[in-house]
């Protein structure tokens, strides 16, 4: 017999509290629109797009390119978050992101409102003095304490077809066990990046050289890479041994039984698996949050695999059952 527990979908402030944050996230997209609405009459072919220390500006850009711009880049961080708030299983992650993202696309939604007015409000593109714009672009960061303020920190559980309650079993029972496990570290490495393509995105203000822009892309899908490994799912079953992200299910390491010699756990030292994160070397691969106890699986070609997880008795246990039974059935 196998005990699945289905876990309660909570509605009502929860669910309204999540939905605010989504809704959030599309703030600087409106924002986007309305100002270039308001100011479509009285904007010239190109405005001001940076400025350096003397106040005159020494960079332009088309109006509408640098617009479009800006909307792919905010739009699509909405899309991104959207679907962060949608599919993510774990509050902290999700709140995490969802933050950075909405400081991220409010400082990009800023700098061409900022360029735009200051040039109407000069005459020319010419003669637009950044003044004040710089405090709003810098305070646009603040947007992102919204999300921040509505998640919970836990979001609603979601049903999960895989989990399953560790259980006495007996002949021709099914036997499972399912975890997660990570580092708010990752997460907020991940968070220092997205600003740091922030501060690059202010310093440059969409500068004619068109490098900073594609670093700052960089940067972010670097950042969003570090945060979606920051949380991960391990589950031992039948199938094996496997590791997913948290955040969109991407696998990360699959271990059949058939390919498995041996499991145990042992104290990882990071150092001497290449350091924290998702590591990989010939004949060795782990997923390392910290220093503690792991569950280390020996392959039948002698390959070395290593998960840290603080319930690595409990994994290793049902993984070394199963590959019991697995044994004595072929």
């Amino acid at each position: 017999m196998t005990t699945t527990p289905r876990a309660s979908t909570t509605i009502g402030p929860v669910a309204l509290r999540r939905t605010a944050a989504g809704v959030s996230l599309w703030g600087p997209v409106v924002a986007l629109l309305v100002a270039a609405t308001s100011l479509r009459a009285s904007l010239p072919d190109r405005i001001a797009s940076h400025w350096p220390a003397t106040g005159r500006p020494d960079g332009f850009s088309g109006t509408w390119s640098f617009f479009a711009v800006t909307m792919a880049i905010t739009a699509a961080l909405a899309v991104i978050g959207t679907i962060v708030l949608v599919r993510s299983r774990d509050g902290r992650q999700a709140r995490a992101l969802a933050t950075v993202i909405a400081s991220t696309a409010a400082v990009i939604g800023a700098a061409w409102i900022v360029s735009a007015s200051v040039t109407v409000q000069a005459g020319s593109a010419e003669d637009a003095v950044l003044g004040w714009g710089l405090a709003v672009v810098i305070a646009s960061l603040l947007w992102g304490g919204v999300p921040w303020l509505l998640l919970p920190f836990e979001l609603a559980p979601v049903p999960d077809a895989d989990r399953v309650v560790p259980v006495q079993t007996r002949p021709g029972e099914r036997l499972a066990w399912t975890g997660r496990t990570g580092s708010l570290l990752f997460e907020w490495v991940g968070a220092l990046l997205f600003l740091a393509g922030v501060v690059m995105l202010l310093t440059t203000v969409f500068g004619s050289a068109g490098i900073p822009v594609v670093a700052m892309v960089a940067m972010l899908v670097s950042a969003v890479a570090v945060i979606v490994i920051g949380r991960v799912r391990l589950t031992v079953d039948q199938r094996g041994v496997r590791l997913v992200t948290a955040m969109f299910g991407i696998p990360l390491m699959r271990i059949p039984l058939d390919a498995m010699e041996s499991v145990d756990v042992d104290v990882i030292e990071p150092m001497a698996w290449g350091g924290w994160g998702w590591r990989t070397s010939p004949g060795r691969r782990a997923y390392v949050s910290r220093r503690g106890p792991g569950i280390v699986v020996t392959n039948v070609s002698g390959g070395l695999s290593a998960i840290t997880t603080r319930d690595a008795d409990e994994a290793a246990a049902v993984a070394a059952a199963l590959l019991v039974r697995h044994r004595a059935a072929h």
